[in-house]
């Protein structure tokens, strides 16, 4: 009985405290779902549903530029406080403390991660020189040895068999997570998970992976789960996430490198001789720790989004057979038909290449869900008057964004390429100044001070697959009114694209 009245009054207390927060929240007048008003759980059981970007786009639609995702969340589209939000040197949420590393006993920020800016610019700046497209250059050949191997695999699955003439379904979602992951292990190790090679995710590293982002993507809406679960000095509940498998991996190839016959630094082309250089420069504050840091998110991080692009690329142009016609006559006519691999150089000035891959992130970001921030004092103003105080959690979701009609037209729903080309009527400066509208909201690759690190290690690796591929094969949907499957855990993952593929015809200039 003295229990169930403990429990009473805590329940009561609690209840007398939510109730009592409500009614005096500045926050109070924003609209939004009921629920998510009063408690976290409600964005926290819409993110374990797996579509929380659908939802946030049907919020902004029904309530407009400001939802109330929370007692103490606003989610926002409003072009004209963008830059304000992600430019400012504010507080970052506890949203970022899941995906902090645990090593041992130990917990280290990462370069996503880190809340601090000070932390978060020492990591960018110690790191920042090797992500610039000038040294990226030089690992052009790795990635064009791993979409050979590629198209080696693919052809012996798929084309070159007795059975050629009834043409194989090619999963092509899967296939082009094992393309993603071996091309950047191959660019940061000099050698590939084998991904290809056993046309499977033979060791389980991409289900791992996966599973991580599901729960990083979970307990971020109420963090303290992921450390009472995960990261408690005590003793955790869970199990341990100190090291995934993509982490004990990095973590074998730095202990081989490190462990070479003559104990130095192999002097090796790839990421992560660029990253050893470091242990050199700063000493024993780079340890073992902080490089399996930085390699598993190059790793993770750097093949998640880039197979997201691809596969919307693949899917959405397959969906619309006159941007298929378009990329493939525009690849014929600025690219060398006797090339296997098209050199970034070549591919980087085709402009309808260009437009489908800008439209393909715009329309399905690889980030699904908020990039949120802390108002910093004296507080925001939205350009409808809303006033959200210090300390109000923020945040824009980029498919909501990349969805504004203001900004992408009256057809921002639809996939259409031809949005970031010159139209007929329009001169060079007013084509100008709309194309730098759209850029300027455009959040595939985050925001401000913050955006991806590994944005032109993305851009190598997409242009020149992508000319490399639409040029080299036809390919055609099994089903063209099938719909893909999604997962949104933060990385948006698409599944269920199914293709039949051939060599294609080469044709005249």
């Amino acid at each position: 009985m003295a229990f169930l009245l403990v429990l009473l009054a805590l329940v009561s207390i609690y209840l007398s405290q939510t109730f009592y927060k409500y009614f005096t929240s500045p926050l109070k007048s924003i609209p939004g779902p009921f629920t998510a008003k009063f408690t976290d759980l409600w964005r926290l059981f819409d993110t374990l549903g797996g579509r929380a970007e659908l939802t946030h786009i049907h919020l902004h639609a029904k309530y407009g530029p400001a939802v109330r995702l929370g007692p103490n969340l606003v989610s926002i589209v409003d072009p004209e406080v963008l830059r304000t939000i992600y430019d400012s040197r504010g507080v970052f949420s506890d949203f970022y403390k899941v995906a902090d590393v645990k090593v041992g006993r130990d917990i280290f920020p990462n370069i996503f991660s880190a809340r601090n800016n000070e932390i978060h610019s020492q990591i960018r700046s110690s790191i920042a020189p090797f992500y610039k497209l000038s040294a990226l250059l030089k690992f052009e050949p790795l990635i064009d040895e791993t979409i050979k191997n590629f198209y080696r695999q693919l052809e012996k699955e798929f084309i070159d068999t007795p059975h050629a003439t009834k043409q194989k379904i090619v999963p092509i979602d899967e296939w082009i997570s094992y393309l993603a992951w071996d091309m950047t292990s191959n660019i940061t190790f000099s050698r590939s998970m084998g991904l290809l090679d056993s046309m499977s995710d033979h060791s389980g590293w991409l289900g791992n992976a996966e599973r991580v982002m599901d729960w990083l993507s979970v307990t971020g809406q109420l963090p303290f789960i992921d450390w009472l679960m995960a990261k408690n000095p005590i003793m955790p509940i869970g199990a341990s996430r100190s090291l995934d498998k993509v982490g004990e991996w990095a973590y074998m190839e730095l202990m081989a490198r490190q462990n070479t016959a003559d104990g130095k630094i192999k002097k090796t082309s790839d990421m992560l001789d660029d990253f050893l250089s470091l242990k050199e420069k700063y000493g024993p504050e780079m340890h073992d720790g902080k490089m399996v840091n930085i390699l598993m998110i190059n790793l993770t991080a750097g093949s998640d989004t880039t197979a997201i692009v691809l596969r919307s690329i693949i899917y959405f142009v397959l969906k619309h057979p006159h941007v298929y016609e378009m990329l493939q006559e525009e690849l014929d006519n600025c690219s060398d038909s006797s090339e296997e691999i098209i050199s970034f150089a070549v591919a980087r000035k085709i402009p309808y290449l260009e437009a489908v891959i800008l439209e393909a992130r715009r329309i399905h970001p690889g980030v699904g869900l908020l990039l949120e921030r802390v108002v910093p004092e004296p507080g925001l103003q939205l350009s409808n008057g809303t006033f959200l105080p210090a300390g109000t959690v923020v945040g824009m979701n980029a498919y909501a964004t990349h969805r504004d009609k203001r900004i992408f037209g009256q057809d921002a729903d639809t996939f259409n390429p031809s949005r970031w080309c010159r139209h007929k009527k329009e001169n060079e400066p007013e084509y100008q100044a709309r194309l730098n509208k759209m850029k300027q909201n455009d959040l595939s690759f985050g925001a401000g001070k913050r955006v991806c690190i590994g944005k032109e290690l993305s851009d190598l690796e997409t242009y020149k697959f992508v000319a490399s591929l639409f040029l080299k094969y036809d390919m055609e949907l099994v089903d063209p009114n099938k719909e893909w499957k999604v997962q949104n855990s933060f990385f948006v993952r698409q599944s269920g694209i199914d293709i039949k593929i051939r060599p294609r015809e080469k044709k005249p200039k």
